[in-house]
């Protein structure tokens, strides 16, 4: 799993209402399956999908409360079909990343 975006570890969107980011399957073969949550002080574009070898989405995330500080987007992702749920996915990770915003 490769992430693309500005800056990754800390975005600053005090001046701004959105930001976005790109999940990419980098491997060879296989699909990648993902999904992403966010705490309550942002919206996020799409939180789950399936990615083909070299393929890649872009996920927007969107300010909703600005009082609220320092949040966070949480990605979790496996090689292969996710067949078991939500639960099995997080549990059975290959990766799971963080990506912070100052709001």
């Amino acid at each position: 799993m490769v992430f693309e975006g500005k800056n990754i570890n800390s975005t600053d969107l005090t001046n701004q209402e959105a930001a976005k980011f790109t999940i990419r399957n980098g491997g060879k073969g296989g699909i990648l399956a993902w999904r992403a949550a966010c705490t309550e002080g942002l919206e996020l574009s799409k939180k789950v999908g399936k990615l083909k070898a070299k393929q890649g989405i872009d996920v927007s995330v969107r300010v909703l409360d600005r009082k609220r500080g320092n949040e966070h987007v949480t990605i979790f992702a496996k090689r292969g079909e996710e067949k078991e749920g939500v639960k099995s996915l997080i549990s059975k990770r290959i990766a799971k990343s963080k990506i912070y915003y100052n709001v």
